[in-house]
């Protein structure tokens, strides 16, 4: 491994040059020998490895996170509860310090696939086998996503909004109504502030913070969800926030940062929904929950993409200037584009 190149992990965090070199020793020894094997897709805030130990060909990843982006342990703990083989148990191992630098250090359950990313179609026209593996996708994105509901209603217990997010929703969207810089955008957001009580019928639940084509481990046959990767920004937020990952699923970006749908992308959000409601019997009762759940959605996509990531500070209001992507992500997945697709 100390062959290769640091990449912008190492440069960004102004570590040593031979930082590389000593991450490997580190987890020699943690683990003797082993096979170290790099991730071929990184994070932007961690530097993660896959650990293989000798004759048992037992794998985990080993993650090394600057001391501002630490992990919450707890927090993977309760993803493992919830979602079972989908979430990837989590440990911390301490930290190590690289001359001036010190680096949190984690060992994760290593989920099998390959990131959804690397294999999603980039034409609008899907073959036949693309459609039949996104149609497999989709269906088993639904059953995770009903796993929150229905561990709440096993579990009986009432919980609170918590974490960056959870505990400002309403500030967040009402200061989106007034500051988006497209005027059809804050109308969207002023819509979705004046309903938002709507939403304190739903159950709060775990919700992944970060649910992106690069962190669904997928079966590269199948096309199945085989887990959901990097838990860090996971809240206690109302069903249905995530939802915003669920577009992401029905199209792509395009090299020009654009965002557009597949021609069958109406006929996979149907097969969505579907397989929600028969997780999720009472959405089917209730028609006021099912306007909840799509309320919530709505919230999610606003909050996820009305905000840039400025290395983890969630205040600043996306603008024409630096977000150009955000706010093409908002103008369509909130319906707001001059221009929609006749399927949708």
């Amino acid at each position: 491994m100390s062959s290769l190149p640091p990449g912008d992990f190492f440069s960004r965090n102004r570590l040593p040059s031979n930082a590389l070199s000593m991450c490997e020793d580190v987890i020699y020894n943690l683990y003797g020998p082993c096979r170290v094997t790099p991730l071929p897709h990184q994070g932007y805030c961690s530097f993660s490895v896959i650990v293989t130990l000798p004759l048992i060909s037992i794998s985990r990843i080993v993650q090394f996170r600057p001391t501002i982006y630490p992990v919450d342990v707890a927090i993977h703990a309760e993803a493992k509860s919830v979602y079972s083989n989908l979430a990837p148990a989590a440990s911390a191992l301490g930290s190590v310090k690289l001359e001036n630098v010190s680096l949190f250090v984690y060992e994760f359950e290593f989920i099998r696939g390959v990131p959804y990313q690397s294999i999603r179609p980039d034409k609008t026209q899907l073959s036949e086998q693309q459609f039949q593996r996104l149609v497999r996708l989709v269906e088993s994105f639904a059953q995770f996503v009903a796993r929150g509901w229905m561990q709440q209603s096993a579990t009986h217990q009432s919980r609170r909004c918590s974490g960056k997010v959870g505990t400002c929703i309403k500030s967040k969207v009402e200061e989106l109504s007034r500051k988006l810089p497209r005027a059809a955008l804050r109308c969207r957001a002023r819509e979705v502030y004046l309903q938002l009580d709507l939403i304190s019928a739903l159950p709060v639940v775990l919700c992944h913070g970060d649910l992106l084509p690069t962190n669904l481990m997928v079966d590269e046959v199948s096309g199945r969800l085989c887990g959901v990767v990097d838990w860090a920004e996971a809240e206690m937020l109302p069903f249905g926030m995530c939802l915003y990952g669920l577009e992401h699923l029905l199209g792509y970006v395009s090299s020009s940062n654009g965002f557009h749908y597949y021609l069958e992308a109406q006929e996979l959000r149907q097969f969505f929904w579907t397989r929600i409601i028969e997780e999720i019997p009472p959405l089917s009762e209730d028609t006021l929950l099912r306007a909840a759940v799509g309320l919530s959605r709505d919230v999610g996509v606003l909050l996820w993409y009305g905000y840039a990531w400025d290395d983890g500070a969630i205040n600043r209001v996306v603008d024409d200037k630096n977000d150009l992507i955000e706010l093409t992500l908002l103008e369509t997945f909130l319906g707001t584009e001059k221009v929609v697709s006749p399927k949708l």
